[in-house]
């Protein structure tokens, strides 16, 4: 990428699908500057895919009883929404997995901006991002924690296993889990409702530490069966994604 022509600095040009002839337009995230740039000649790169996965915390909120017959509890009812504890992710053709988890502190403030500017930018910098049910939970949940946080939203085209396993394999049961056992994948280190609550009433650091590790089996198991179904789909001749 070309560097910033105001403040100069590396690998921080946002590259967007603003088109001027054969340039197109980005701008830096250092300083906003907008400027064109021309792409690269003689070069037809891969596109790049992040497999990612989020953990939420609980909500709370004040009942009278456990059935509400309006179908929800009124906004009135709520104590605390809830926020992202940790997150994982992986590039498709990669083998580590980065992972970020809130701290103590961070989790009893229900503070997670920090680690959500962190995967903001590994966002920025991909062209697809995949996940299982992608587009009905974790795009939609950061979505959200990036507005509150006014940071913009950075997803473009999405891959989700969970429709690929609906529309072109359908198991017994959908589940990541579950896929990714009968594909021969590993399984992963599980975690219990008390973990979950300590992290919401105590930000248990061991709690903590145990979401991060159930997030990252997420991605590991996810990633073989998104490296499954992309090979049997495009052994028809049907590109995945281009």
């Amino acid at each position: 990428m070309t560097n910033c022509e105001i403040c100069h600095k590396k690998n921080l040009f946002h590259m967007t699908q603003y088109w001027t002839g054969n340039q197109r337009w980005g701008q830096c995230r250092n300083c906003r500057h907008w400027q064109l740039e021309a792409p690269p000649q003689g070069l037809d790169l891969p596109p790049r895919v992040l497999y990612l996965d989020i953990e939420r915390s609980l909500m709370s909120f004040w009942g009278y009883e456990r059935k509400v017959i309006s179908g929800y509890i009124s906004k009135e009812c709520i104590r605390s929404e809830a926020f992202i504890i940790c997150w994982a992710a992986c590039w498709i053709g990669e083998t580590k997995i980065q992972s970020s988890c809130v701290t103590q502190n961070e989790a009893l403030k229900k503070n997670d901006k920090r680690i959500l500017q962190e995967l903001w930018n590994l966002i920025d910098q991909s062209d697809y991002v995949t996940g299982h049910n992608v587009d009905k939970f974790d795009i939609k949940k950061l979505n959200n924690r990036f507005l509150i946080y006014e940071m913009g939203t950075p997803f473009g085209k999405s891959i989700d296993t969970l429709k690929l396993a609906r529309k072109h394999f359908p198991f017994d049961s959908n589940a990541l889990a579950y896929i990714s056992k009968v594909l021969g994948g590993k399984p992963k280190k599980e975690i219990n409702l008390n973990d979950w609550i300590r992290i919401v009433e105590t930000g248990d650091p061991a709690a903590l530490q145990k979401s991060e590790r159930y997030c990252r089996g997420d991605v590991r198991m996810g990633i073989n069966v998104f490296n499954k179904f992309k090979k049997q789909i495009e052994s028809r001749g049907t590109l995945l994604y281009k």
